[in-house]
């Protein structure tokens, strides 16, 4: 609690605030140290707050739902700022309006019911819209990127908010290309199209389906790495030989090589290494190095 001070806490009062939070039960991996401080805001009031408070300079962190994020044993000692329960979503037409902290399969079940297509091959993403549009989350060979009209944000270096249309936001695989760098995502507005809802149910389905029927159930971070030269990770690892392989309470998936499950008790250290040794096997025997897509915090891992 030492990173905020009597007059910190006086601003932030009324916003859910946790301290030592377990990064265990924070992350989808389940394992990792804990959280000094967490702030949990629920409102745009409790953001324009919140950037009242990081212009005095509290070292912070931003965190969706964590379903890619990996928290380092020894924890991490800044201000974490997560915005899953920032909530709202409207339909305007084949607009969708929507807060940050709203998750993708939320998204598309308000899709379906206002027959609205578009979502069907993310609804399976247990990600925040704020954190998809972060990484421009994807699956199936869509994007949420694709998708995006306008992102409201808030400027953190001067608690301005803003819109930022879609022709000045730059989506890449796995990126939005520093964009939201110094700023918090409030909401965005999703272009989706009129279906039939029996269409959008089915293809639906189909994608909750194959992710079900090719993924691993355990806890993991989603893929450990990007696809390398347009060719998913798991190929290389599974060709490596390395499906199955663990260190300490993380393994490589024996149902998906691309992913890193815990089997119980996995600590962030455990995952790492393995994640080095999946790279040094995948750069021996076919000379590319493999990018992590998972979001380290507490340290450095690049």
């Amino acid at each position: 609690m030492n990173l905020l001070s009597t007059s910190d806490l006086r601003l932030l009062q009324g916003i859910p605030l946790v301290t030592d939070q377990s990064g265990a039960a924070l992350s989808a991996y389940r394992g990792g140290g804990n959280l000094d401080c967490v702030l949990l805001p629920q409102s745009e009031a409790h953001l324009e707050r919140i950037a009242r408070l990081l212009q005095k300079g509290v070292p912070y962190t931003l965190i969706g739902n964590a379903s890619n994020t990996l928290i380092a044993d020894r924890g991490v000692h800044r201000l974490a700022i997560v915005t899953k329960q920032l909530r709202g979503v409207e339909a305007n037409g084949t607009l969708i309006s929507a807060a940050a902290g709203e998750s993708l399969p939320r998204l598309a079940a308000f899709a379906l019911k206002h027959g609205l297509g578009g979502m069907e091959a993310l609804s399976g993403i247990p990600a925040t819209l704020g954190g998809a549009l972060k990484m421009n989350a994807g699956a199936f060979g869509s994007e949420i990127g694709d998708l995006i009209e306008d992102v409201t944000v808030l400027d953190l270096s001067d608690g301005s908010c803003h819109t930022m249309d879609k022709t000045a936001l730059k989506f890449d695989y796995r990126s939005s290309s520093n964009c939201f760098d110094d700023k918090l995502i409030v909401s965005a507005r999703l272009r989706l199209h009129e279906e039939h809802p029996g269409v959008i149910e089915a293809n639906q389905r189909r994608a909750i389906d194959l992710r079900f029927n090719t993924q691993p159930r355990q806890p993991s971070l989603g893929s450990t790495f990007r696809k390398a030269e347009g060719i998913g990770a798991g190929y290389y690892i599974d060709r490596a030989g390395l499906k199955g392989v663990a260190v300490g309470g993380a393994m490589v998936s024996p149902k998906h090589a691309g992913f890193i499950v815990n089997t119980g008790g996995g600590t962030a250290d455990d995952y790492l290494m393995l994640a080095d040794k999946i790279r040094t096997a995948v750069y021996r025997i076919f000379k590319i190095t493999l990018v992590p897509e998972f979001i380290y915090e507490g340290g450095e891992y690049t």
